[in-house]
């Protein structure tokens, strides 16, 4: 049952489109344990389907007249000819993990978080804590009075598609929350950082032992990607997990400390200290020379808990922990008569022509950046610098996403051109360029001197006349 100190945070309502939902009767600040519930019965998977049918009935049956109501009160979205059917039918629309992860063996009712609506943009999380054996749910962001509790039915990291089609196929509804109801191009841009976090994980696993700091590389753009989609959680503790593990592999206690301090906040917020995650990363942070060493272990990034750098500024430290390597300054400005030819990012119009001041800009322009740093192969997104020393970010959502470019192309100190670039305003994310067309595109694989020692005879005349 739920913990007499929560109960005043929420209250059972009726929630229009949806039947009934918890909506919190008070303020709750992120990381606020809402629930902590034991299960009034828990079903184990491991039994045959007619055992099991006939075990759930059982436990129905032996419920107090206010349980069973209760438990009948609740959603059926199964068909039912008799009450087995119906009793079954509950269960298997409400009943949650209770054990047994990722693959969980129990199934169980609670009678307070089974009342939890779907949301995909949820505010709290809900999960099943080993070390108490209670299911608890957490607030995953500040939840205001009179606000609904949700979770998410499905893993966060999915496309509107993917997401749609799992909630119809196993809740039969249609979600109509506000990510599930953004307009085409900013889901098609939230969905596309989901495909890139992903694919990250599949590229940075193989590479840990081999090629760490590339390995390192990707899992901070995943981590960096998912503070740009979730800007109020508490950052994505799966990242960190593997930078630990990176780190482990090598020897670096520093940043072994200092990533499961980062794994512990997300954590606590989402599962709470007492969850067997946060304990076991707790002890992981205080003492990092303790954890057995990997097989594949080496002392290539050897360190002490001791070598944690003080006194970083927050962007000087976090270059520090993923490692990134600095980025050359700028050598000599570039020539009067280029600089005429091409625009920097802040002279760029907006996507709807109208730039910062509020005039609308009607002049093509050429815009040419050096190549800082490929921060996702695919789909591919560029970190450049223009001919002012502006740091921005190259989206390309073409056709094939980047892919119709080798990978030899786009390499630190090249230079790319796009010709009409324009400002873009990302919903998730800075402002960038948005690049639907390779053919006013062009990379030159200059990698010595960068853009400065362009010729500008290497570029279409439609490139450099166009910019005029």
């Amino acid at each position: 049952m739920s913990s007499p100190a929560t109960d005043s945070m929420y209250a059972l309502q009726e929630i229009p489109g949806k039947g009934k939902g918890l909506v919190a009767t008070r303020h709750i600040p992120k990381g606020t344990r809402i629930l902590c519930e034991e299960p009034l019965f828990a079903i184990p998977n491991v039994m045959d389907l007619e055992k099991r049918c006939r075990f759930i009935c059982q436990q129905v049956d032996s419920l107090s007249n206010e349980q069973r109501q209760a438990f009948l009160s609740m959603h059926n979205i199964h068909p039912f000819n008799d009450t087995e059917e119906r009793d079954i039918g509950i269960f298997e629309t409400n009943s949650l993990p209770a054990g047994g992860m990722p693959i969980p063996h129990t199934r169980a009712i609670f009678l307070e978080a089974c009342r939890i609506n779907h949301d995909c943009k949820s505010n709290a999380i809900y999960d099943w804590n080993t070390h108490i054996k209670r299911n608890t749910v957490h607030a995953v962001r500040d939840i205001n009075e009179g606000e609904e509790i949700t979770v998410s039915y499905v893993v966060i990291l999915k496309t509107r598609e993917s997401r749609q089609r799992t909630l119809k196929n196993t809740y039969h509804f249609t979600c109509r929350c506000s990510l599930c109801s953004l307009p085409n191009e900013q889901s098609q841009e939230r969905d596309r950082k989901i495909a890139q976090i992903v694919r990250l994980g599949e590229f940075y696993v193989p590479k840990s032992t081999n090629s760490p700091p590339q390995a390192l590389g990707y899992v901070d753009a995943q981590a960096r990607l998912y503070n740009e989609l979730y800007q109020e959680d508490c950052g994505h503790p799966y990242s960190y997990q593997y930078a630990v593990m990176i780190a482990r592999a090598h020897g670096d206690l520093a940043r072994i400390r200092v990533f499961a301090q980062r794994v512990v906040r997300s954590f606590v917020t989402i599962l709470g200290t007492d969850s067997t995650e946060s304990i076991q990363y707790a002890n992981m942070a205080k003492n990092p020379a303790s954890e057995p060493k990997l097989l594949s272990s080496s002392t290539r990034w050897k360190t002490s808990v001791n070598d944690i750098p003080q006194g970083l500024g927050p962007d000087d430290f976090e270059d520090w922990l993923w490692r990134r390597e600095p980025v050359a300054a700028l050598a000599q400005p570039m020539s009067p008569p280029s600089q005429s030819l091409f625009s920097g990012f802040a002279d760029l119009a907006y996507k709807n022509g109208i730039d910062a001041a509020g005039c609308f800009q009607s002049r093509h322009s050429c815009f040419l950046a050096e190549i800082v740093e490929t921060l996702v192969p695919h789909p591919l997104d560029l970190k450049i610098r223009d001919i002012l020393g502006k740091t921005v970010q190259l989206h390309f959502y073409t056709k094939g996403e980047g892919t119709e470019l080798e990978p030899s192309q786009y390499q630190r100190g090249h230079t790319v051109a796009v010709l009409n670039a324009s400002q873009y305003v990302f919903e998730f994310g800075p402002r960038g360029i948005r690049q639907t067309d390779l053919e006013m595109t062009k990379v030159n694989t200059i990698a010595e001197h960068g853009l400065f020692c362009i010729n500008l005879s290497t570029y279409p005349r439609n490139f450099c006349s166009s910019s005029c």
